[in-house]
């Protein structure tokens, strides 16, 4: 096993989650299990009392009362500590960044990520619906492919086909009228979400990017991936010729050692790294470790890109030589 190159710190940094929040977050797996758990059980209590109380047994009838008095205190003191947060977050007035905070903190966090996420989403959604200009920044970017767009179309119609199937599905159901109303408004809230999504993916996309420092690379594929490989790990950058699949088996590359980083894309540009290296990296709004030797990356301008990763490779050789000589 190689180095551990990737700073997780840096790659927290890179999607907006700090590093206590993104070592907390690894923790949602059992989190999930144990409340999962408790839900169970409460809900096979519940049932296991209300059976045994239709007998009319004073003691399971207590056992229910007990429980039901069990569920509103743990509902009550949930509400005083909301209660609570809420006039010392709103003490000085009440703003977005205040309610932001204090969903934030009631959410547990295993959720932190995923809500992160949302809320690119839904701004990056407003900002293209809006036509607003996507602002310029120094790197490479990554949502040019003519993949992209073909899939991002595809899914739109993807999800307005499959909210009207739904809906015409439903009217063969006999549904009186509030009900197959509110269960229509829920079919179309499903294929608003979808497309909310796509055109919040495809935004992000089009924001983000690849950029190189004197130290690091700086990976980002929108909301889908991020990682920050240090300059150290990588020994260097390919332009595959032809199809990527042919150039992968001539150069003997084991796909199983390849990390893709592209968006619907064939990859075109190949870093090759100097061992095998455990990368920290971001999926989804969520840390995650991967042992790789190549780094297959979509570009919209891989030429450029190849030429711009040499001369900081060879940057970083000459600057290393001169602090190992000094």
């Amino acid at each position: 096993m190689g180095r551990a190159i990737c700073c997780g710190t840096a790659c927290a940094q890179v999607c907006r989650v700090s590093p206590a929040v993104a070592h907390s977050m690894q923790m949602n797996k059992t989190h999930l299990v144990k409340r999962s758990a408790q839900i169970i059980l409460y809900l096979a209590a519940g049932y296991l009392i209300r059976q045994k109380g239709l007998s009319g047994d004073p003691l399971w009838i207590a056992a229910g009362w007990l429980l039901s008095a069990w569920v509103v205190l743990r509902v009550g003191l949930a509400v005083r500590r909301a209660v609570v947060k809420v006039r010392a977050r709103t003490a000085n007035g009440v703003d977005l960044a205040s309610l932001d905070r204090l969903t934030v903190e009631a959410m547990p966090s295993w959720v932190h990520g995923y809500y992160a996420i949302e809320k690119k989403i839904y701004a990056g959604c407003w900002r293209a619906l809006t036509r607003r200009a996507v602002p310029v920044r120094a790197g490479f970017g990554v949502a040019g492919g003519p993949n992209g767009r073909a899939i991002a179309l595809l899914l739109l119609l993807a999800a307005g086909a499959g909210a009207a199937a739904l809906a015409w599905s439903v009217q063969a159901l006999a549904l009186s009228f509030w009900p197959h109303l509110l269960v229509q408004g829920c079919v179309a809230v499903i294929g608003l979400y979808a497309a909310i999504w796509v055109l919040g993916d495809r935004r992000m996309l089009a924001e983000t990017g690849h950029s190189i420092a004197p130290a690091a690379l700086t990976l980002e594929l929108g909301i889908r991936s991020a990682a920050v490989v240090a300059l150290a790990a990588i020994a260097e950058c390919r332009v595959p010729v032809g199809d990527f699949k042919a150039h992968c088996g001539a150069q003997g590359m084991d796909g199983s050692q390849l990390w893709r980083v592209a968006p619907g894309e064939a990859p075109n540009v190949v870093l090759v790294l100097r061992a095998d290296t455990l990368l920290d990296t971001m999926w989804f709004g969520y840390p995650r470790k991967l042992s790789k030797r190549y780094i297959a990356l979509y570009v919209d301008q891989p030429q450029q890109f190849a030429r711009a990763m040499e001369a900081a490779l060879r940057a970083y050789d000459k600057a290393s030589m001169q602090a190992a000589s000094a």
